[in-house]
């Protein structure tokens, strides 16, 4: 998990956007459904290379 918290938070873009990155060792509830209303309300944009 390290390796990979690693590589995000040094992740620079050639425009200078810099990524931060922690691990988050908190307990979360297991299997929350969340409505389409609530998702709808985060705003996450599909990139177009990565997008699913």
């Amino acid at each position: 998990m390290n390796v990979v918290i690693n590589l995000i938070a040094n992740t620079r873009t050639e425009t200078s956007l810099e990524v931060h990155a922690w691990l988050d060792e908190a307990d979360y509830p297991a299997k929350l459904k969340v409505r389409e209303e609530e998702l709808a309300e985060v705003g996450i944009v599909c990139n177009k290379f990565y997008g699913e």
